[in-house]
């Protein structure tokens, strides 16, 4: 929960996150031996200049990149 960035709507509306809607997030660690994956939407792996920050947290379906339409 300390990864979270606030959920912006459409309407530039900062919310809390609701049941079943899409984030966008980075893989901050995987550990196989657990079967675990640590996720976050701070951007904190991401390069020096990336405009990747500005995508991370909530999505709507038209964002999706075009392999998951």
């Amino acid at each position: 929960m300390t990864n979270l960035i606030p959920a912006v709507d459409k309407k530039n509306t900062a919310r809390t996150y609701l049941l079943n809607e899409a984030v966008c997030c980075e893989v901050v660690e995987v550990v196989p031996d657990a079967d675990k994956l640590l996720l976050g939407m701070k951007g904190t792996t991401l390069p020096p200049g990336s405009d990747q920050h500005s995508r991370l947290g909530l999505i709507m379906p038209e964002d999706f990149p075009d392999v998951f339409r």
